[in-house]
């Protein structure tokens, strides 16, 4: 059974939420999840996905990435010879691998659910 919360009281200082979610406010931005491309993360469609633009994204990251032209939310991957593909968290999803670019806008730092409207 679950009990009500408690306040963190662990010595960390935690402060507000939005101070530990976002190390660059400025450069974050909220988008809604739509489809069924990271399931097996738990990531639904409709959950809201916090993402920061930024440069250091490596293999194993869930990011937002043009791919041939098309936005996809997606785990970045490398293949032996280091070229970067993207792949879903959904057996029925392929692997996205590009044809002509693949630009990374931005890596996902958080997942979001509300309960209530």
């Amino acid at each position: 059974m679950a009990g009500f919360g408690s306040p963190v009281d662990d010595g960390s200082d935690v402060g507000t939420l939005e101070a530990w979610l976002l190390a660059d406010p400025d450069a974050t931005y909220l988008m809604r999840m739509e489809g069924e491309a990271l399931l097996d993360t738990q990531v639904a469609s409709g959950d809201y996905l916090l993402i920061e633009r930024t440069r250091s994204v490596r293999a194993g990251d869930i990011v937002v990435a043009e791919i041939d032209g098309d936005y996809v939310v997606r785990f970045l991957r490398k293949n032996g010879r280091g070229e970067q593909y993207l792949e879903a968290a959904n057996e029925m999803y392929p692997k996205l691998i590009p044809q002509e670019s693949l630009n990374i806008e931005g890596k996902v730092i958080a997942c979001i659910r509300k309960y209530e409207n």
